[in-house]
């Protein structure tokens, strides 16, 4: 094969890879407000990031970016599981303060059992059960809480880590049970 007709079939190949990857020309899915918002320009935030309300945020961590999304790749290693990742940050000097919000995904029932054992149960002696359901907990690991709320196939997780961020649990716990009331069953 000459070298013209190498590079031209290599180009194909990157090509169709390409489509491949970005699902064609398939346009997403997009609900009837966030449409509505990015057809007149505005920022609009993802799902995950939709869920607290900057308010809620500041107060846990103040003066934060406003969210953004984070890259979920990790996610596709687990079978039939869907990940959204939402992080705020708050910088003062050398104090750094994120608050993480996920959303776990399973859609089916080896998407169940794939999901990370830390958010299906809590083992430890520092969890604390919530008053949710029988799945939902806060737990302090390496001086940040993780708050999780459990469902069916949908999880929520939030953490805290900063310098104070143990103190602040019982705040968390609130954005949490805000959080779960919106992303809804």
């Amino acid at each position: 094969m000459n070298s013209s007709r190498r590079i031209s079939t290599v180009f194909t190949m990157i090509g169709a890879l390409l489509a491949a990857c970005s699902g064609g020309n398939q346009a997403p899915a997009i609900a009837g407000p966030q449409l509505a918002a990015e057809a007149s320009g505005e920022d609009v935030p993802s799902r995950v990031c939709g869920l607290l309300t900057r308010e809620q945020v500041n107060r846990i961590v103040p003066g934060h970016d406003g969210g953004k999304d984070k890259d979920t790749s990790e996610a596709t290693l687990l079978t039939d599981v869907a990940l959204e990742h939402c992080q705020y940050l708050a910088a003062a000097g050398t104090d750094l303060r994120f608050l993480d919000v996920f959303v776990w995904t399973a859609t089916s029932d080896v998407g169940v059992e794939s999901l990370p054992a830390h958010l299906r149960r809590c083992d430890d002696d520092d969890c604390r059960k919530l008053d949710t359901d029988d799945s939902s907990f806060l737990a302090v690991w390496s001086e940040s809480p993780h708050v999780v709320v459990g469902g069916d196939r949908q999880i929520l997780e939030i953490s805290l880590t900063g310098s104070d961020a143990a103190t602040q649990s019982d705040a968390l716990v609130e954005l949490a049970r805000a959080a779960a009331a919106r992303l809804g069953p």
